[in-house]
């Protein structure tokens, strides 16, 4: 399966999918920083992803690799992973639960229904 661009749902979902992955390991600080490190160089890396996608597609049989370059390729999508993170972080301090993070969500698959 060959994809050209990245839907603005599927980017949704891809966000928000990575976000409750990294809330569910408590690890919100660290992949705060990290993407903030990230961000110089994250058009270059979406090009190298793109470059290795066709074989990692095969592989998975699903276009995660590519929609993953796409979804790099794009500064404001960082932007719009960090909103989510810091979200995340807020309810957690308000001691609030967030009905998007689901635990029953245990799978690694990001086209798993999450938000679609």
């Amino acid at each position: 399966m060959f994809i050209d661009e990245l839907t603005p749902e599927r980017r949704d979902e891809m966000i928000e999918w990575m976000a409750g992955k990294v809330h569910d390991w408590g690890m919100i600080t660290p992949a705060m920083l990290a993407t903030e490190g990230f961000r110089p160089i994250s058009f270059l890396v979406s090009q190298a992803v793109h470059f290795v996608a066709p074989m990692g597609d095969a592989v998975t049989g699903h276009p995660y690799a590519s929609e993953l370059g796409f979804l790099l390729q794009d500064r404001e999508n960082l932007d719009r992973f960090m909103h989510r993170l810091e979200e995340l972080s807020e309810d957690d301090e308000n001691g609030e639960d967030n009905e998007d993070s689901n635990e029953d969500d245990a799978g690694d698959d990001p086209d798993d229904g999450c938000g679609a």
